[in-house]
């Protein structure tokens, strides 16, 4: 028998540099890419920075030693001009950016949830709308620090039930819904239609995770069988994490089951005046859970079909 350990799969792909980034990026440290990006835009600005008033120093050293000799003078002035003119230019277009979009001088993750939204995700720092769809609906007020109220998902018109989902046995000898196992389906891999190997090395109709599930990618792509298996054991491994709640069910299978951490079932620190609210279920800075939020949003949407 199969050992399945945790199989959840994030969108969100980490970067390792092999070179750090002086004052910002360790050498080795795990960052997503478009942070490792805007480390390298902001070295940038900084060196600018610096070899201007290198250069500054330089020109005023030329200039006091050249004793009165214009072609020394000339060559100095025009050292210290060209270091100004560039800290200038650099400012000036960063000002013109800035002032044009805020967007323009930012480098913001992309990552995608399949399924019947077919949206993207983005993240959600307490100042900045994620573009993450379905997290949209569920938060239109993204400072609320009231509970997520998931029952809504049934009203929206947009989420429908793939009928390519049909063909799929989704019973099994776990015990766990073959309605939230279609769900997941749907969400996953869109029934099928995105079965292959994802950017997160996830694999299968329930696209799960290869190395942790203990079955090749080949595997879990041929066999939809074993891959509602799989998926419907690592759910009914957890039922003390989700107590069988359909929320919890969905929250754990797209970020963790683990009760602490970044995970979705994790305590809430923004929502904290609600006793017992999680963070899948609080709106406010919810950081990654963006995409876990929207992730519950069109799950809860499909099981109310």
């Amino acid at each position: 028998m199969i050992n399945l350990v945790p199989t959840f799969c994030l969108a969100q792909t980490k970067y390792t540099p092999m070179e750090g980034i002086p004052g910002l990026i360790k050498p080795g440290q795990s960052v997503d890419f478009p942070t490792y990006l805007m480390a390298i835009y902001k070295f940038g600005l900084w060196a600018i920075g610096i070899s201007a008033v290198f250069m500054i120093m330089i020109g005023g050293y030329m200039y006091l030693t050249s004793a009165g000799n214009n072609s020394q003078t000339g060559k100095a002035k025009g050292i210290i001009t060209d270091a100004i003119a560039g800290v200038i230019l650099a400012l000036v277009s960063y000002v013109l950016l800035y002032t044009i979009n805020p967007e323009l001088v930012q480098f913001k993750p992309l990552k995608g949830i399949s399924g019947t939204s077919g949206t993207t995700a983005g993240t959600n720092d307490g100042n900045t709308l994620s573009k993450n769809k379905a997290y949209g609906k569920a938060c239109p007020d993204i400072t609320s620090k009231i509970p997520i109220d998931f029952s809504k998902a049934a009203n929206d018109t947009e989420i429908k039930l793939d009928s390519k989902c049909d063909k799929f046995n989704f019973s099994n000898s776990f015990g766990v819904s073959e309605k939230i196992l279609r769900t997941i389906a749907q969400i996953e891999s869109s029934c099928g239609t995105n079965k292959g190997k994802s950017k997160a090395d996830c694999c299968g109709l329930m696209q799960l995770d290869p190395d942790t599930a203990g079955a090749s990618c080949n595997e879990l792509i041929n066999d939809d069988n074993l891959s509602i298996r799989l998926a419907a054991r690592f759910i009914s491994n957890n039922q003390s994490r989700h107590e069988g709640n359909i929320e919890k069910i969905l929250a754990g299978y797209n970020s963790g089951y683990a009760k602490a951490g970044k995970g979705g079932l994790a305590p809430s620190e923004d929502c904290k005046d609600t006793p017992g609210t999680m963070k899948f279920q609080c709106c406010i800075k919810p950081q990654e859970l963006d995409e876990t939020i929207g992730y519950v949003w069109n799950g809860m949407g499909l099981m109310s079909k």
